[in-house]
């Protein structure tokens, strides 16, 4: 794993084990943490998890503070 994508799989992870966040999108950070570990920076797979992370945090049902760890891990991956 890269060392620039350690960081954003932490923060992933720390996102996935929050209690509040809803089993569904427990499920589509763990598919993104997968791809993102399976891969050594395939841009594609960078594109891909920044498309679905987008996608998450536009859910109107999310509460503010998971939204907030969304944008944050996007900032994140938008610096790969």
């Amino acid at each position: 794993m890269s060392e620039s994508i350690a960081p954003i799989i932490e923060a992933l992870r720390e996102l996935g084990s929050d209690i509040t966040l809803p089993k569904s999108l427990k499920q589509k950070i763990d598919d993104i943490i997968t791809a993102l570990t399976t891969e050594n920076n395939d841009p594609l797979l960078v594109n891909r998890a920044l498309s679905e992370l987008s996608e998450l945090s536009e859910n109107v049902n999310m509460q503010a503070h998971i939204r907030t760890q969304l944008f944050n891990v996007i900032g994140l991956l938008e610096t790969i």
